[in-house]
C-alpha cells in the first residue's frame, strides 16, 4: 500500500494545474487561495482517475486512513466509501474548512478533519 501511495505524492495540486515548484507550504497563501482552489476544476482528470484506481485498489476494506496536505479533502472524501476511519491534516484552516463543508454534505461521520500547523 506505501508504495502505491508514493505514486499519488503529487496530490491533488497536480491534477488541478499546480505543480511542486509553484506551490508554497505557507498557510497564509493557501488560506487566502482555498476557495479560488475548490471552485477550480481538475484540470487533468485521467490522472485523478488514476490516482482513485490506485486507491481502491489497495485500499482494504475496514481501513483506517491517515492523509497529510489533505487540501479540499476530495481524495479524503473520495476514499471514505471503503474506509472505516480516515483522519486527514492540513494546515490551511480554510482548506479544512471546505473540506469539511464537503464531507458535511456528503454525510461522512467517519472522517476527521483537523487543521495541523507545521513548525
Amino acid at each position: 500500500m506505501l508504495r502505491a501511495l508514493k505514486h499519488l505524492s503529487a496530490g491533488c495540486a497536480g491534477e488541478r494545474g499546480y505543480h511542486a515548484h509553484t506551490m508554497t507550504t505557507d498557510t497564509r497563501f493557501w488560506d487566502n487561495f482555498a476557495a479560488t482552489y475548490a471552485a477550480k476544476p481538475v484540470k487533468d482528470l485521467a490522472a485523478f482517475e488514476r490516482k482513485r484506481a490506485v486507491l481502491r485498489e489497495h485500499l482494504q476494506p475496514g481501513a483506517n486512513v491517515f492523509e497529510l496536505g489533505c487540501g479540499t479533502g476530495s481524495l479524503a472524501l473520495e476514499m471514505a466509501r471503503w474506509a472505516r476511519h480516515i483522519t486527514a491534516l492540513d494546515s490551511s484552516e480554510q482548506m479544512i474548512r471546505i473540506a469539511d463543508k464537503k464531507r458535511l454534505e456528503q454525510g461522512w461521520g467517519h472522517v476527521r478533519l483537523l487543521q495541523h500547523l507545521p513548525r
